[in-house]
């Protein structure tokens, strides 16, 4: 009896051992103003340049291009690097990768491979017999896309950890898939766009959308002089949308993030909002008889609707 008693008074000691060191972390980590980001970064950082796994180093000087008169789609697939668009008077695309790049394995050449079917094409990087590369990026790699002036089609974007940055565009859908990116769009008329983040923030200025689906994990999304219906959610990042025209459907959805939407004082609007420990603050007095509804729906975030 004595000896299950000695066992369990020991038990208790390495749980309160165990308690201590992780309250101790956290209460560093949180002195030190260090964030779950700021840590993935610094491990990538190790991974990437003191992991001998990725011995190999090679340098990335590659273009590709193809005159668009034929298709309809564009998808990029590049695992990192910034991607970077520009605008030319040619009706064809450019696709140039110029940076480092580290391998596991020793390879012969990189470079931008290009795939047609039907009416999509694909640009992506492979190795010189066409296969897939276990590799990965140095800071410095640069994607630079050249589109026709007034493309007003489709492109697809998947990377892992690409900040992207494009302007002035007229798409009949864009859709972006990433992981750890920051995106920036501007000045931008898009049908159908889909954003699907991680950990990137995406800032949006000046946008016109008949339909917007915007995800976020932990980044934060911000959508200025936006209009059009809107699908947008994150867990921990905060919204801030600011509208140019309210259009009839809108749905926001936070687990802890806030979220500040302002309308112009002329709208109207039905507010469903559901929420467990978030405060409302809602400026208009009456929202009056409308087909626009806001959906809003957190867990402990916070809604603030201002008017403008």
């Amino acid at each position: 009896m004595r000896k299950k008693f000695n066992l369990f008074i020991l038990s208790m000691i390495l749980v309160l051992i165990c308690v201590v060191s992780y309250t101790g972390m956290f209460v560093s980590l949180l002195a030190s103003n260090i964030n779950l980001r700021d840590l993935s970064k610094i491990s990538s950082n190790v991974e990437i340049f003191f992991d001998g796994n990725y011995k190999y180093k090679y340098n990335i000087n590659s273009s590709e291009s193809y005159p668009l008169n034929d298709i309809d789609t564009v998808n990029l697939k590049f695992l990192s690097g910034a991607i970077n668009f520009e605008y030319w008077d040619k009706n064809e695309i450019s696709i140039t990768a110029n940076g480092d790049v580290r391998s596991s394995s020793s390879i012969d050449d990189i470079k931008i491979k290009k795939e047609i079917s039907g009416k999509s094409i694909s640009f992506s990087l492979f190795n010189s017999n066409n296969s897939f590369l276990d590799y990965i990026f140095s800071k410095d790699l640069s994607v630079t896309v050249k589109l026709p002036k007034g493309y007003n089609k489709n492109l697809n974007i998947t990377s892992t950890s690409s900040n992207i940055t494009m302007e002035n565009n007229d798409f009949s859908s864009l859709d972006i898939k990433v992981t750890s990116g920051d995106i920036n769009i501007t000045n931008s008329k898009i049908n159908s766009l889909s954003i699907v983040s991680t950990s990137g923030d995406m800032f949006l200025n000046n946008i016109a959308s008949q339909s917007s689906t915007l995800k976020d994990v932990s980044g934060g999304i911000s959508a200025i002089n936006f209009s059009g219906d809107i699908d947008c959610k994150t867990v921990s990042g905060n919204i801030n949308i600011d509208y140019s025209k309210l259009n009839p459907n809108n749905k926001i959805s936070t687990t802890s993030g806030d979220t500040t939407l302002s309308i112009p004082s002329t709208e109207t609007f039905n507010l469903e909002q559901s929420s467990i420990s978030g405060d409302v603050q809602n400026n208009f007095t009456s929202s009056g008889i409308s087909n626009n509804k806001i959906k809003f729906s957190s867990t402990s975030g916070n809604l603030n609707i201002r008017q403008k």
